[in-house]
């Protein structure tokens, strides 16, 4: 490859002047006074923006990247991998890849929990079955036996869901850990799982608490996902007996699990929850409680069930 330079036409003239000067050619003086005349030549550097493009970690308060690792005895294990800190927000929902994680959204306060919904479908979900006997800061020291009580439903989007109960065994960080179970076959199920991304900040200022349990059918089996929140922000809790205003209103929680960052509970009944920036209304739910707190139960237009609970405190009545 020949590289062409095109001088700068003062330079060319200079250059042309101090060859004809002289019969034997251009001398080294020539050269460097050539070099003196050439003018400096500066490009401008663009400027660079940066800009956050926003992912569903951080949107929704995901887990960066969940891995679950199943190993069946009697057929062939699994492996869910989703990291929705590579996922772009507006393509998640109920009904796309996700994943949620106890340990990176808010170990001070939910329950065990680990999900992964894989683009086919198929799912793992690990949940704590009880947690009367287990150190909330160390789930590997449930009782005597040690470990987490938790069951494990395996849907590998078939129609036909294994089932298991068993242990948990967290390591230090709660973010890694292993489940030994027994299907309900007599099979034993092993699953190491993986929690990436940052943990959230202690929670103990937070004012108001919810919980949901919602139910679909898939494929004829029943696919389960819980989500939470905590909001020490601008919030509405008031009492059953203000028929008139929402009993609850939190618009931007500031710890979110399973996605869940704002919720609205009319005293007609209408639920509105923000599920992965998607809001789920319903209406006609059963509602209950006191001041300060309440339970709802409802069923979607599409045959959902709905189920939850919210606390308040330090939140005066009627205020927001």
């Amino acid at each position: 490859m020949i590289v062409r330079r095109v001088l700068p036409a003062v330079a060319m003239a200079a250059l042309v002047a101090a060859c004809a000067s002289s019969a034997d050619g251009p001398t080294d003086a020539d050269v460097d006074a050539v070099g003196d005349t050439v003018p400096a030549v500066t490009a401008a550097v663009p400027s660079v923006s940066i800009v956050d493009v926003p992912d569903a970690a951080s949107e929704f308060g995901l887990p960066g990247r969940v891995v679950v690792d199943i190993d069946l005895d009697d057929s062939p294990g699994a492996v869910f991998d989703v990291s929705p800190a590579t996922l772009d927000p507006s393509t998640v929902g109920l009904d796309s890849a996700v994943a949620s994680c106890w340990a990176v959204e808010g170990p001070d306060w939910l329950p065990v929990e680990v999900l992964v919904v894989a683009d086919d479908s198929s799912s793992i979900r690990i949940v704590e079955s009880t947690s009367a006997t287990r150190s909330r800061a160390d789930p590997g020291q449930g009782d005597d036996r040690g470990g987490a009580e938790v069951t494990v439903t395996l849907d590998r989007g078939d129609g036909r869901p294994v089932l298991a109960d068993g242990r948990l065994f967290a390591e230090d960080d709660l973010r890694t850990g292993r489940v030994e179970a027994i299907t309900h076959e007599g099979t034993r199920l092993v699953a190491d799982y993986r929690c990436e991304g940052e943990v959230a900040d202690p929670s103990d200022a937070a004012t108001v608490e919810v919980s949901l349990r919602l139910v679909r059918e898939r494929s004829g089996t029943e696919v389960v996902r819980t989500f939470g929140l905590r909001a020490d922000g601008s919030t509405v809790c008031r009492s059953g007996s203000d028929t008139e205003s929402d009993l609850l209103e939190v618009n931007d929680a500031r710890w979110a699990a399973g996605g869940l960052t704002g919720i609205t509970v009319g005293a007609d009944g209408t639920v509105t929850a923000t599920i992965l920036g998607t809001p789920l209304t319903v209406r006609a739910a059963r509602l209950d409680g006191a001041p300060g707190m309440g339970i709802l139960s409802a069923v979607t237009d599409d045959g959902a069930r709905l189920d939850g609970a919210w606390s308040c405190r330090g939140v005066p009545s009627g205020t927001d």
